[in-house]
C-alpha cells in the first residue's frame, strides 16, 4: 500500500472504481483520537483515494486533485449511487458534520435485488471479478448495493444465498 494510506487508521473505506477505468479503487477515512495520553492522537490522514495501477498495486491520488479531504476523526464511509448516476460518499466525523464528496458519472447501474448476496462481473479480455453485498460494510457503514456498469463488462451473474441466479448481459456476442 502507498505510504499515504499508512499515516493513520483507516476505518471508513469503499473499493469501487472511481475513476472510471474498470479496475477498483479504494477510498478510506480514518484517523484515531481516543488514544493513550502518552501515544497523542493518530491524526495525519485527510482521507485517500488509491487509484488502481492496473497491475495489482495502488497509486495514492492528491487530495488536491481530488477535492475529497476529510481531517479529524472520521469513523465511517458509505457510498450511494443515485439515480442519475451521481456518486456520493459520506463520511461520519466523531463530534463533528457529516462530510460529503460528490462524482459525477455518466454510467448506467445495476441494483441488486432483495435476497441477492454476490455477483460474478464477467469482462470482455476474459476476466472475472465477484462482488459480495454486505449488510454493513465495514467499521459502522453500509455501502449502496449498486454495481456502475463499465463499457469493458460483458456480463454480470447476480447470486442469492440459495444459488439462484439473475443474469445480466450488456454486449451479446453475435
Amino acid at each position: 500500500m502507498p505510504q499515504e494510506a499508512q499515516f493513520s487508521p483507516l476505518f471508513g473505506i469503499d473499493i469501487s472504481d472511481y475513476d472510471d477505468d474498470g479496475y477498483n479503487d479504494v477510498i478510506g477515512v480514518g484517523n484515531y483520537y481516543p488514544t493513550e495520553v502518552i501515544s497523542g492522537w493518530y491524526d495525519a490522514g485527510k482521507g485517500v483515494i488509491l487509484k488502481s495501477d492496473r497491475k495489482g498495486g495502488f497509486i495514492s491520488v492528491p487530495y488536491s486533485e481530488s477535492g475529497f479531504k476529510v481531517e479529524k476523526d472520521a469513523r465511517a464511509l458509505v457510498s450511494v449511487v443515485l439515480n442519475d448516476s451521481t456518486k456520493l460518499w459520506a463520511a461520519t466525523v466523531n463530534s463533528g458534520k457529516l462530510k460529503s464528496y460528490i462524482q459525477k458519472k455518466h454510467t448506467p447501474i445495476l441494483e441488486f435485488g432483495p435476497s441477492e448476496v454476490r455477483a460474478k462481473i464477467h469482462y470482455d479480455n476474459g476476466d472475472v471479478a465477484t462482488k459480495e453485498y454486505y449488510f454493513g460494510s465495514g467499521y459502522l457503514s453500509q455501502t449502496s448495493n449498486a454495481i456502475q456498469v463499465h463499457k469493458s463488462m460483458q456480463k454480470v451473474v447476480f447470486y442469492d444465498k440459495e444459488g439462484n441466479r439473475r443474469e445480466v448481459v450488456f454486449n451479446p456476442k453475435e
